[in-house]
């Protein structure tokens, strides 16, 4: 109906959004749209909006809302990110099978996967976030966070109150660096739509990001295993080539580099440069931790939300079978001098 819409071929867009309607009959939206296609048919003078009552501005308001975040994604935004992807992944391991990638100014989550070595967006979808915009600081501001987490586990639609819609996916805010800030709330998921809507207005939520109930089960189905899976909110999205997103902090992996080099010599001294607070460390305690072990695996991610921050998920092996999965924050404190200012083992599922 956009595409009918952007040639000017109304009687096509009023069809293709009836069509719709047949498949969605909770899309208030739609009904939006095609009674204003009918009204411009009728040749009314007046928009729809201003022959409504006072009573519905607010639900008017909150389609409209909506409707332009629709609008601009497929007028502007869809072409312009076409063979592009966000600036904030470094360099996302290619052992990671999936990343959930929210953009909070254009109202959209990506769903990015390798494809024959590079990485993709293999789906979007339309979301709504906190009333209260973005950032969150503590319990109760309805905000949506903004950085990094993981999936943690799925409740089906059946075990959850009605407003969850067909389920919920919980992510691990507040995470460690959350922690840190003094930001406190818990409780933020990504989840369906209640009864009677399709979609919320792009700010609707007490927090959490909310999906279609339909794009929530092809999220879920298209994830397989979703534990652990990583979950970037960005409120500053940039989008680039993959050549240019790899120039973003390039001395990080060298530092990142002398580290494991540090620690794999059982250091603790030498250790000592790469850590404000070796009490917030799980691998500082090189005794503890068997010779066997070795890293195996890297994802580096720029970290929304905060200048001069990366997150590094590193996975370790001991054998065949043992593994484990660490997560290091890191901060810059001048131009080349990067230290460790949390470090957290991801506990398995």
């Amino acid at each position: 109906a956009v595409d009918s819409l952007l040639v000017g071929d109304h009687r096509q867009a009023l069809a293709q959004i009836q069509q719709l309607l047949v498949l969605n009959p909770d899309s208030r939206l739609g009904y939006l749209v095609h009674a204003d296609l009918l009204a411009a048919q009728a040749g009314l003078e007046k928009p729809i909006d201003a022959l409504a009552g006072r009573n519905d501005q607010g639900l008017l308001q909150s389609l409209r809302k909506q409707l332009l975040a629709r609008w601009r994604f497929a007028t502007d935004l869809k072409a312009e990110r076409a063979g592009r992807i966000p600036a904030r992944l470094a360099l996302h391991s290619q052992s990671e099978p999936d990343l959930i990638y929210v953009d909070l100014p254009a109202s959209r989550l990506y769903l990015f996967s390798y494809r024959d070595g590079t990485l993709e967006a293999t789906a979007n979808y339309y979301v709504s976030i906190g009333r209260n915009g973005t950032g969150k600081q503590r319990k109760g501001d309805r905000k949506t966070p903004v950085g990094i987490y993981h999936i943690t586990s799925y409740i089906p639609g059946k075990n959850l109150h009605q407003r969850y819609g067909s389920g919920a996916l919980p992510i691990s805010y507040p995470n460690p660096l959350d922690r840190l800030k003094q930001r406190t709330g818990h409780g933020i998921w990504l989840h369906g739509t209640e009864p009677g809507w399709v979609n919320r207005s792009p700010r609707a939520t007490d927090g959490c990001v909310s999906l279609s109930n339909s794009d929530f089960e092809q999220l879920y189905q298209a994830l397989g295993n979703p534990f652990a899976t990583p979950v970037i909110i960005d409120d500053q999205p940039e989008w680039v080539t993959a050549t240019a997103e790899n120039e973003r902090n390039p001395e990080f992996p060298g530092i990142l580099d002398r580290w494991y080099g540090t620690w794999q010599r059982r250091a603790p001294t030498s250790l000592l440069e790469f850590y404000t607070d070796p009490e917030q460390s799980v691998l500082f305690d090189t005794t503890a931790t068997d010779r066997n072990t070795r890293l195996v695996d890297t994802a580096l991610y720029s970290y929304p939300g905060e200048i001069g921050h990366m997150l590094a998920i590193l996975r370790f092996s001991k054998g065949n079978d043992q593994t484990r999965t660490v997560h290091q924050y890191w901060k810059r404190q001048s131009d080349k001098d990067w230290k460790i200012i949390s470090e957290t083992q991801l506990d398995p599922e």
